[in-house]
């Protein structure tokens, strides 16, 4: 998603914008003077799109315009509406819903400035582990809200079992690459390994409650106010993923990429959060590398899609579109694979 300062700008016609006419259903005096594009639908694709709309907000303040699928809008409405306003945690004002035809919908919310998070920044990650210590701190409770997703240790390990039976389905694909094979065949056979040892996950990730999680703290959905004499502070956006699970997942690295998680400061966190208090480095090293593995899991499930059905099934006038769609996940794939050897192997040796 681009920045506010980066994306394209629109001011012709803007009452007719799809964004300002779900909006003003809201609002009806808050036509925007601008319309910044942050993310747009593809072309013939019906995906999420975001945009800021310039003054149209009490005060004239700025609003976010978010159109997404409605399952993942409710998640997000009641995170916004409700739960976060409910914890000593930063958090954007939510403005309301407007539904629309089929399964999609608009939500919108207070635009909060600040800086882009750069898992590169020491601060940052310093403000980023306190903030998910006192999310997860706050928002354990023995009442779970069950309006809100399960994202417990079941729920990945149906993601790892739908990611080993599309892996599955291609590594025999005569038509691979010796590279590509070897990836297929190490991924399907870690994914077999982690699956039989998924008693070892399930221990690690007891030592903490579970709790609410965001589920992708990642680069662009995070915000760093680092403005005046106070000490800087976290805000969060895109809940889609968010529900009750392990704090680990919150907690996941990558120390060389930027794209991938926060990369939170695990000191910070232990000294913010009470239940990680008691947990001495090494085990609390060990939750983020568990955390890596459930994303890692959840990255290659998303990014395995994209293989499409067995490579038997692929009919000879989509072959060449199916090698196309595969020549560009391979990359990908291989890099997943490389994160979660060494997170797992982490975890288990440690």
């Amino acid at each position: 998603m681009r920045s506010v300062e980066t994306a394209d700008v629109l001011r012709e016609e803007l009452q007719a914008h799809p964004a300002t006419r779900a909006w003003t259903r809201l609002r009806p005096d808050g036509v925007p003077r601008e319309i910044r594009i942050l993310k747009e639908p593809s072309k013939g694709i019906k995906k999420s799109a975001v945009y800021w709309l310039a003054g149209a907000g009490p005060g004239g303040r700025p609003v976010i315009a978010k159109y997404s699928r409605r399952a993942a809008a409710n998640v997000e409405a009641l995170i916004y509406g409700e739960i976060l306003r409910e914890l000593p945690v930063p958090a954007p004002l939510y403005y309301g819903t407007v539904e629309e035809k089929g399964p999609f919908c608009w939500l919108f919310m207070e635009y909060v400035p600040g800086e882009r998070y750069s898992p590169a920044r020491r601060e940052h990650r310093r403000l980023a582990g306190s903030w998910i210590a006192k999310l997860h701190a706050e928002a354990a409770t023995p009442s779970r809200d069950q309006r809100l997703p399960d994202r417990g240790l079941a729920d990945h390990l149906g993601t790892l079992g739908q990611s080993s039976r599309v892996i599955r389905g291609h590594v025999d694909d005569p038509s691979l690459a010796a590279a590509d094979a070897s990836t297929l065949h190490r991924l399907a056979a870690l994914l077999a390994e982690v699956q039989s040892c998924w008693s070892r996950l399930e221990a690690i990730c007891s030592e903490l409650p579970h709790t609410l999680v965001h589920g992708d703290l990642v680069r662009k959905n995070l915000r760093v106010d680092v403005a005046g004499n106070g000490p800087g502070f976290v805000v969060a956006f895109d809940w889609e993923k968010a529900g009750w699970g392990p704090p680990a997942v919150d907690l996941a690295r990558a120390v060389d990429s930027e794209r991938f998680a926060a990369n939170a400061c695990l000191d910070s966190y232990r000294s913010t959060s009470r239940s990680a208090a008691s947990l001495t480095p090494k085990q609390l090293e060990r939750q983020a590398a568990a955390g890596t593995v459930l994303r890692c899991l959840t990255a290659i499930e998303w990014t395995s899609q994209s293989l499409g059905p067995p490579w038997q099934e692929a009919v000879d006038d989509g072959r060449g579109q199916f090698l196309k769609k595969r020549a560009k996940t391979m990359p990908r794939l291989e890099i997943y694979l490389s994160w979660l050897e060494t997170s797992w192997r982490g975890m288990v040796v440690a």
